[in-house]
């Protein structure tokens, strides 16, 4: 659907575009109540935003887009958002980065704010919370494209990990080396990602006859901080209920890392650890961790390659994007043990 346009308005009242700006903005300009009338019935009839007229008074593209991210202090949105940067500089591009902090109620005011400034198009990593609020950005012409967190209802174009298959292939790596009892660091069940991820690993259990046990998962949310403390007490009270963990990211990992090395617990020679997602630094880290790499500057690239293709199309000038789905490298190190 392409954006309603001042014009639109114009033509459908049978007015002057200033009129249409004079009216929505509530200028002092002289207007008769006979016109005013006329457009806000057309503003009523095209669904036409008030956010719209400075972005529809424009020529041009602004030539900026946002991306908005779950948490930027995570190296894997922090690499996608440099290699965007550096592909979209090339390209006449600059880009406006936001981060959610995992808060649906944050990324809604983020949205909102993004309604109302003259942003080319939109990649968003979703809590999946604000479907109806992507729904209209997307009628209101806005090119949206999901990075890492698909919503299928939305129809939107996608990039991001094929999360089943590569979770389901870390938890069987653990199972072919004698692991039975297996836990497993959860990301938020909200997203796509977290839910994707958790079905992978029940995926691999139900394939060996392993019965899945709800209490061997831990609701981290996919951050450093929460994992800790989660771990820390699952050390503390329950250590003995698994051999080996899953991890579904990256900082969940290094929560977990933490908390292993503040109770003194050995990997892998107690706990072995597999990873969606590698950490910062991993060659320097004892031992290296067994994971799924995910090339961020590819991702970034592509990424930014989709979002001016969405751009150019809502033109007419260029197909719509399919989504991809980026087959990441696993990574083979030393965190797991043998039973």
């Amino acid at each position: 659907m392409q954006r309603t346009k001042i014009q639109d308005v114009a033509a459908l009242a049978g007015v002057s575009v200033s009129t249409v700006s004079r009216v929505v903005n509530n200028s002092d300009y002289p207007v008769t109540a006979e016109k005013r009338d006329r457009v806000r019935k057309a503003v009523r009839e095209l669904n036409f935003s008030p956010s719209q007229v400075a972005r529809n008074l424009r020529t041009n593209k602004s030539k900026l887009i946002a991306l908005v991210v779950a948490d930027i202090a995570n190296p894997y949105f922090a690499g996608i958002a440099r290699a965007m940067d550096e592909f979209l500089f090339h390209e006449g591009y600059g880009l406006i980065i936001s981060s959610t902090d995992e808060s649906p109620d944050r990324e809604k005011g983020i949205l909102n704010r993004l309604r109302d400034q003259d942003v080319d198009a939109i990649v968003i990593s979703s809590s999946g919370q604000n479907i109806s609020l992507l729904e209209l950005l997307h009628k209101e012409g806005f090119p949206v494209m999901l990075l890492d967190r698909n919503i299928e209802e939305l129809h939107m174009p996608f990039i991001g990990s094929d999360n089943v298959r590569e979770c389901c292939i870390l938890t069987q790596y653990l199972i072919d080396k004698g692991h039975r009892s297996i836990l497993f660091l959860a990301g938020s069940l909200d997203s796509t990602t977290g839910k994707e991820r958790l079905q992978g690993y029940r995926k691999a259990l139900l394939k060996n006859r392993i019965e899945y046990d709800d209490s061997l998962v831990l609701h981290g949310n996919f951050m450093r901080d929460e994992t800790y403390r989660l771990s820390v007490d699952f050390f503390d009270n329950r250590s003995d209920r698994a051999t080996a963990v899953v991890s579904s990211n990256n900082l969940m990992s290094e929560g977990f890392l933490e908390a292993a090395f503040d109770r003194k617990i050995r990997i892998p020679q107690q706990y072995s650890l597999v990873s969606f997602g590698s950490i910062d630094n991993q060659r320097l880290i004892t031992p290296i961790l067994t994971c799924y790499r995910q090339n961020l500057e590819m991702i970034g690239k592509l990424t930014a390659q989709m979002t001016l293709q969405m751009i150019n199309e809502s033109s007419g000038n260029a197909d719509v994007p399919q989504n991809l789905v980026i087959n990441d490298v696993f990574v083979e190190g030393k965190s797991v043990g043998t039973i």
